[in-house]
Formats: structure tokens, C-alpha cells, sequence
């Protein structure tokens, strides 16, 4: 399953998102984003599920690899996608709380164990 993620970065902090409880790593904090759909790009869907999720809109940038990750039930590749906002402002639809962090808040957060593995590559780009 192939889920891409947004890495938006401001003032040198990074976008991440708290995921409600009673879903899949409820509690947990992410980098927003979701699956790719059938007959999708990875830019289409973090453009959509970015929409969908915290009613902005980004322009999506470079890819930042893939990262392939296996929960107990199922594996994920998540795509992180450089992006920045472009028109809105943030509405939460489906997360709980939403916050701008710095690197090192960030390795201290509850993060869902695939998120945490793209933080190696977050730090190259701040």
C-alpha cells in the first residue's frame, strides 16, 4: 500500500498532525497526507488528501524517497512529498490537533513508527 505524506516546513518548523483515537496508531503523531488511490499520482493525492484532511492547498515539490515500513498487520511505503501551502488556512477534518514543530520537538513527540522513520531525512532539508 503506498501512502505519501507532506513535509511543510515554516520559519524552519514542520507540520504534523495528531491522529484521532479509536483509528490505526490513534493518539500517535504524523506527517499529514493518506493512500494513493487507483489511477493517482503520488502529487495528486497528497494535493487531494491535503485538501480533504486540513483544507489548504500546497504546491507539491520533490519527493523524498520511499520508505517501506511493516506495521503487525499490514506494510506501507510512505512517499514523503515536499510541500508549501499555497491557499488557506488550516480546518482540521480528521486529525485532533495539528502544530508547527521544531526538529527537536518533533524527536520528542509520540510519532507513528513509519513517520519517525523519515526524520533521518527531514533533517537534511532544515
Amino acid at each position: 500500500m503506498l501512502v505519501v505524506c507532506a513535509i511543510l516546513i515554516e520559519n524552519g518548523k514542520v507540520l504534523v498532525t495528531k491522529r484521532p483515537p479509536g483509528k490505526n496508531q490513534g493518539g500517535k503523531w504524523e506527517f499529514p497526507g493518506g493512500k494513493v488511490q487507483d489511477g493517482e499520482t503520488p502529487e495528486e493525492s497528497i494535493f487531494r488528501e491535503i485538501v480533504e484532511e486540513l483544507d489548504i492547498s500546497v504546491r507539491v515539490g520533490k519527493r523524498l524517497g520511499t520508505i517501506v515500513h511493516r506495521y503487525p498487520d499490514f506494510t506501507i511505503e510512505l512517499m514523503p512529498l515536499c510541500c508549501s501551502i499555497t491557499d488557506g488556512s488550516i480546518r482540521l477534518h480528521e486529525h485532533t490537533e495539528a502544530r508547527w514543530v521544531t526538529i527537536s520537538e518533533l524527536g520528542s513527540l509520540p510519532l507513528c513508527d513509519a513517520d519517525r522513520l523519515v526524520l533521518p531525512r527531514l533533517k537534511l532539508l532544515l
